[in-house]
């Protein structure tokens, strides 16, 4: 897997480059992926560098263009591509998840704990899930009794730190 950011390679040079190598095979696995951060900020001269490996990509070749503004790219590129549109998952759907991990891996969790971590992740299941193992790791596990603190841990979780 290759990212390459769009934001800062974003010129002709750059696409030029990314066209010679897309023909080379891999040296390890059966396909290369090439994802394209930010891909509405291509040049419009890089965009169209891009077209034609777009139209014939070679059949070692996945790319990918990731973008959160896609009315930004232009009408040529999008349709030459297939649009996967991503969403924030709900509260509800987290919390299933989290059961499911939990039964799984054989810990008890309090449903308001479950919904806290599923609030605090705001729609993202990496981002709960990565809550969830902290509190495993660093807290003993979320029972009722520690629901009071759990907030506290909460703030921390999504600051970047724990406990």
């Amino acid at each position: 897997m290759i990212e390459i950011d769009a934001a800062s390679n974003r010129g002709i040079e750059e696409i030029r480059e990314l066209r010679d190598r897309i023909r080379l095979a891999p040296t390890e696995g059966r396909y290369k992926v090439y994802i394209i951060d930010e891909a509405h900020m291509l040049t419009t001269e890089a965009a169209n560098a891009l077209l034609k490996t777009l139209e014939e990509p070679p059949a070692h070749a996945i790319l990918v263009l990731v973008t959160t503004e896609p009315h930004r790219l232009p009408a040529t590129i999008l349709s030459r591509c297939q649009r996967f549109d991503f969403r924030r998952v709900s509260q509800k759907e987290i919390v299933a998840r989290l059961k499911l991990i939990a039964a799984g891996e054989g810990f008890a969790i309090d449903d308001k704990a479950l919904a806290l971590i599923a609030g605090s992740a705001d729609g993202s299941v990496r981002d709960a899930e990565s809550i969830l193992d902290q509190l495993t790791a660093f807290a003993g596990g979320c029972q009722a009794n520690a629901v009071p603190q759990l907030p506290n841990f909460l703030d921390a979780a999504v600051a970047g730190g724990a406990g």
